[in-house]
């Protein structure tokens, strides 16, 4: 579980850091795109937080023996952005 929510936190990341390559990728970039992934960014980051938050791990002899995440991840605000984030990119392409 260690590794799996390592896993989770390193998305998180790449996602800030593809958002905002994207979002500046051009001059013509709308500040509504810039915005859209800073927004993106941060729901990741705080689906990922929920996500540790709500994991319970199993130690034995400073083990990790596994785990399980007590309450199902909420991906609404993030679907959100990324659908957010998407529309302002095309939009941006466009132009």
């Amino acid at each position: 579980m260690d590794v799996r929510l390592g896993t989770i936190r390193q998305h998180a990341v790449s996602i800030g850091v593809h958002a905002s390559r994207a979002a500046l990728l051009s001059s013509k970039t709308a500040p509504e795109t810039v915005q859209a992934a800073g927004a993106l960014e941060l729901a990741a980051r705080r689906l990922t937080a929920a996500t540790t938050a709500h994991t319970e791990l199993r130690y034995q002899d400073e083990q990790c023996l596994g785990g399980k995440i007590t309450l199902p991840a909420d991906f609404t605000e993030f679907d959100e952005c990324i659908e957010r984030f998407s529309r302002a990119a095309a939009q941006d392409s466009e132009e």
